[in-house]
Order: C-alpha cells, then sequence, then structure tokens
C-alpha cells in the first residue's frame, strides 16, 4: 500500500491498508471437510505449486510486495459502511479480486449493489472448492448477483496443468496454462440496461456512462440498445446517429463504417447467406 500510494500521481484515488469484506459468521463447514480436504490435495498436485517450491517463489511478496516484508492489516471495512448511505446509487461499477475471497465483499456491499445505480461488477468466480452455501464459488456468486438483477456477460476461464505433465505457462512465472482444468474465471456481470425502460430511472450521466462501459467490454450491440431506447434524451448531447456510428465496429481493413451501412452490410449477408462473411469482408 506504502509503495503503491508513493507512486500514485493521480489524486481521485486512494489505497487503504485494510481487509474488505465481512466479519466471518460462525458456519458449520463440519460436513464439507471432506471437499475442503480433497480440494487441497487438487491445489498441491498442480504444476504451478511444484513450480513455486522448486524456485522457492513467494508470490505475495515478491510480485505483490516487491519483496519487502508482508505486514498484514488488522483492520476490516464493509463497502456499505465504507461509502456513505447517501452514495450507494452514485457508485457505477465495482472491480472484486481478493484471489478467494470475492464473496465476502460482494456480501459487505449488498446495500451498493442492491441500489439500483451500478451498472456492472469484474468479479472472480471460484469453479473448485468447498461447496456449501457460503463457500467462495461461482454458483453462490452467480445466485447472489442474479438475484441482484445483474446478468452474466462474459467468462474468461483460467486453467492450470498437473504436475503429472506440466504444461506451458502464460508468463514468465508459475501462473496459469492455455491447458488444463478451469479452476476460476473473471466475469463481467452487468445490469442488462438494453432492454426497453431499462434505463429511465438512470440519470443521463449513469446512461452515458453505461454505454461507454458495454462498448469498454466489446458489447457494443448492448450500448445501441440504450442509445436507441434513449434517442430523445440523449439528443441534448449528440444525435443518436452520431453515437451509433461511433460505437460500429470496422468491417474488415474498412474503417469508420456507419451504423446505416453496418447494417446495410449484415441484410445483404442474411439475404445471401453470407453469413461467415459477415463482418469480415465487404459485400457488395
Amino acid at each position: 500500500m506504502e509503495r503503491l500510494a508513493s507512486l500514485e500521481t493521480n489524486p481521485n484515488i486512494h489505497y487503504h491498508p485494510v481487509f474488505v469484506g465481512e466479519e466471518t459468521k460462525a458456519i458449520d463447514h463440519s460436513s464439507n471437510n471432506s471437499t475442503k480436504n480433497e480440494h487441497q490435495q487438487v491445489i498441491n498436485r498442480l504444476a504451478t505449486i511444484k513450480a513455486k517450491k522448486l524456485a522457492n517463489y513467494n508470490q505475495i511478496k515478491e510480485q505483490f510486495n516487491s519483496g519487502q516484508k508482508i505486514v498484514l492489516s488488522n483492520d476490516m471495512i464493509r463497502l456499505d459502511e465504507f461509502i456513505d448511505k447517501s452514495q450507494h446509487f452514485d457508485i457505477d461499477f465495482l472491480k472484486v479480486d481478493t484471489d478467494g475471497h470475492d464473496i465476502n465483499v460482494l456480501r459487505g456491499a449488498s446495500s451498493i449493489i442492491n441500489s439500483g445505480g451500478m451498472i456492472g461488477l469484474d468479479v472472480e468466480v471460484r469453479f473448485i472448492g468447498p461447496q456449501n452455501n457460503h463457500a467462495n464459488i461461482f454458483r453462490n456468486v452467480d445466485k447472489m448477483l442474479s438475484d441482484a438483477g445483474f446478468s452474466l456477460f462474459h467468462l474468461e476461464p483460467k486453467k492450470y496443468s498437473r504436475s503429472s505433465m506440466p504444461r506451458v505457462f502464460t508468463r514468465d512465472k508459475p501462473s496459469i496454462s492455455p491447458h488444463g482444468q478451469v479452476r476460476w474465471a473473471n466475469s463481467i456481470y452487468l445490469r442488462d440496461l438494453g432492454a426497453p425502460g431499462a434505463t429511465a430511472h438512470l440519470p443521463l450521466d449513469k446512461v452515458l456512462k453505461a454505454i461507454c462501459i458495454f462498448d469498454l467490454f466489446d458489447l457494443p450491440d448492448v450500448s445501441a440498445e440504450i442509445v436507441m431506447n434513449e434517442e430523445e434524451r440523449l439528443s441534448s448531447i449528440m444525435s443518436a446517429g452520431n453515437i451509433l456510428n461511433k460505437l460500429t465496429p470496422d468491417i474488415g481493413d474498412i474503417r469508420n463504417v456507419s451504423y446505416s451501412d453496418y447494417i446495410d452490410q449484415f441484410e445483404k449477408a442474411a439475404r445471401s447467406r453470407r453469413f461467415f462473411d459477415f463482418g469480415r469482408v465487404w459485400i457488395d
């Protein structure tokens, strides 16, 4: 935290040396002890763990702490309390990456998540581990966010090979591999704000942020839906046609394609059954 704070030049970015989540309640995990032990046994069989042992590699100390001694905080915050309740609706996006405790962060931010103002979240989800209703696994995270009105729009799976037949690493350190069992993924959850009336309760600045966020995650189709639904309100800033033109993807090497030409290309491809060519080559 000290290193990051010393390097930060943006006055609007702040670092806080605290744990983020919620107080761990007394939960009976005894029925899942066998699952937990099996999970640990699998971890011990991973190629990345064997490589770390052979290299005497401490990821937390070397990567996150730049070689300095590891000193953990004694403080914990819940985001619902850290951020004033009057500002919960103002939160646009939440990124959670705790290497194993993401669901605790989400539980400590339930008021923010359910405020109706949040557009989306970027959350690490686990597929392997203890299987109970409190565990940090995909099915629990997915249910929590689905119940709050968010939909899964993207998954970026992370794979790990076993030490019995190590596969190549994607980086120059013990890490994920293009091959092996999927253990976790980066997930993008967003409110489906492209549905008619879905943005009616949002102020115009939130609508603009939603258009940008969907486009940022390569979802200009949803951005376009929002633009069409909010054409009247957006007209005070820019015409819907101009916004759609800025969202429109290139076609092959042809750049700055207009939205109307792009849709015309789609219709030509569909009528001529040149489905694979659509968006790749210009169809005359």
